[in-house]
């Protein structure tokens, strides 16, 4: 069984309906497992096995359902603020998990931690940074419960693959419009004209502090900033690394690109638009070294 531990903040809530949030998180045991191996994947081997993990902003579960599983890990603890999100995934852990006595979920404000310094081998946030106004402030919190040696591991948006993507997408309208035999329907173009103004939004809104409070996605990141940051808040290092090959040509590419307008089981579709734009602007991919998430590593 699961042992649930609740910690109430001063007000648990509910942000989204759960059925809503599954629906836009992409939340599958599928996924999951994939996902918590990534994860591990990336803690440093001289750490070793049965592990302290704390997960936080852990929603219904997506990664929380197989986290447990995974054979390096003894020991994890889920964190969200809100109840209802945690019975969802309590109940995601005891349907799918081998190992649901591995799982402890726990409600609690990230802005109070209910842990001492020097409790868990390895901090994991799925896309959480990004949220918070004030990630420098958690870091810092998050420094303190690691042991000496741990990580913090997070998958967050970068900067630099985002402009990537926003390029493309444009690319991909300007040239379906001058084709003699266009690939996208008016409905389809305007999708991908969409997700390109709210791409760029979302890069600019890094230079307007007013913005950020208003939107749920605060921030996409610069990973040498965020190096620097990682020094100042007195971590003994600090990597990012890409959710997945970049060099895999343009096909990986061309699903991820598709993935952001909901086209990504048209890719041979599409597929001679990704050719001739990589021939076209080859020197555009030979510096580009991130994907548009990147799994961030910061080390006590």
């Amino acid at each position: 069984m699961v042992f649930v531990v609740f910690i109430p903040p001063e007000e648990a809530v509910n942000v989204l309906e759960k059925a809503d949030y599954d629906a836009a998180h992409g939340v599958d045991i599928a996924t999951s497992r994939s996902l918590s191996k990534l994860y591990v994947s990336h803690i440093p081997e001289e750490l070793g096995h049965d592990l302290d993990v704390v997960e936080i902003g852990s929603g219904t579960g997506l990664l929380t359902a197989s986290l447990g599983d995974q054979p390096r890990v003894g020991q994890s603890v889920a964190l969200d603020i809100s109840l209802a999100f945690l019975r969802t995934a309590r109940r995601r852990v005891m349907e799918h998990s081998a190992s649901p006595r591995k799982s402890v979920l726990a409600c609690a404000d990230l802005n109070d931690l209910p842990f001492g310094e020097n409790v868990f081998d390895v901090v994991v946030g799925n896309s959480i940074l990004h949220h918070i106004l004030d990630y420098r402030a958690l870091l810092s919190r998050l420094r303190f419960i690691l042991k000496d040696g741990g990580v913090a591991l997070f998958s967050e948006p970068c900067q630099q693959g985002k402009s990537l993507v926003a390029f493309f997408l444009g690319l991909m309208v300007q040239h379906d419009r001058r084709s003699a035999k266009p690939v996208l329907d008016e409905g389809e173009r305007k999708r991908i004209e969409g997700a390109v103004s709210v791409l760029m939004r979302e890069r600019n809104v890094a230079n307007r502090p007013e913005l950020k409070q208003k939107m749920e996605d605060k921030h996409i990141f610069m990973t040498a900033q965020l190096a620097d940051m990682a020094a100042d808040l007195g971590y003994a290092g600090f990597q990012s690394r890409n959710t997945s090959a970049v060099t895999d040509g343009y096909r990986k590419f061309a699903e991820n690109t598709l993935r952001v307008v909901g086209l990504h089981d048209r890719v041979a579709e599409f597929s001679f638009l990704f050719e001739e734009f990589q021939d076209k602007y080859l020197y555009f991919f030979a510096d580009q070294t991130e994907t548009p998430h990147q799994i961030l590593i910061f080390r006590k």
